[in-house]
């Protein structure tokens, strides 16, 4: 190998650096982060909640057809679904 091959493979690297430790107690102390965990488990909670329930209340308590709840049901799921989908869009956006 020459020397000008060598430049031309070290050109453009840069220095490796350590990685440095992620901080795992500053991520549990950050009460932003609880919000956010506690936030996310609620959401995912009622939506499963609704899932399993939904049908049931329809068809028992509202007196809804077996056939249709479950079209009842997935209507907010995919509303839902699109909505995260066009939030997420718009945020990255934002930035």
């Amino acid at each position: 190998m020459t020397e000008i091959e060598l430049e031309k493979i070290q050109r453009g690297k840069g220095e490796v650096k350590e990685k440095e430790p992620t901080p795992i107690k500053a991520i549990m102390m950050n009460h932003i982060m609880w919000s956010v965990w506690l936030s996310a488990f609620g959401e995912l909670m009622m939506s499963q909640f609704i899932v399993m329930y939904g049908p049931t209340y329809l068809n028992e308590v509202l007196g809804f057809r077996v056939a249709h709840t479950g079209y009842f049901v997935a209507i907010p799921r995919a509303l839902h679904l699109a909505f995260k989908i066009i939030s997420g869009l718009a945020s990255d956006r934002i930035q």
